[in-house]
């Protein structure tokens, strides 16, 4: 791995914890389950299985005792580091995991030209 192949997963990382913060949900839409996610709810960042499009909150995961794969990430800072890892390295991948560095990189390149907008209900 090169230095900037490195460079491009930190952008991309930065990019996408904004973009979630701003509503965006990294979720296929499909019915019961699909694939893993990424989130941004309650204040926190999520990586966790999709259910029927949907990532539980932190609060609904508690509830439904949802706990197998998901991890929720202590600040914005832990959820970078790790997305950058996921990025650059095939290792880091969880074992259920649909999610790929050109899913995430399309989802950067679609929605950083939204300007700010509100992103709630959005999935891709």
């Amino acid at each position: 791995m090169t230095v900037s192949e490195r460079e491009r997963a930190r952008e991309t990382a930065n990019a996408l914890a904004a973009l979630l913060k701003r509503g965006l949900m990294i979720a296929r839409s499909n019915p019961y389950y699909g694939g893993m996610g990424l989130a941004y709810i309650e204040g926190t960042f999520i990586y966790a299985p999709v259910n029927d499009g949907y990532v539980f909150s932190p609060s609904e995961a508690k509830i439904c005792g949802e706990v197998d794969y998901r991890i929720e990430f202590a600040g914005e800072q832990a959820f970078v580091d790790w997305l950058e890892e996921f990025l650059v390295s095939p290792t880091a991948r969880g074992p259920m995991n649909d999610l790929d560095a050109n899913r995430i990189e399309e989802a950067v390149r679609i929605y950083k030209k939204s300007d700010g907008q509100d992103l709630t209900g959005f999935r891709h």
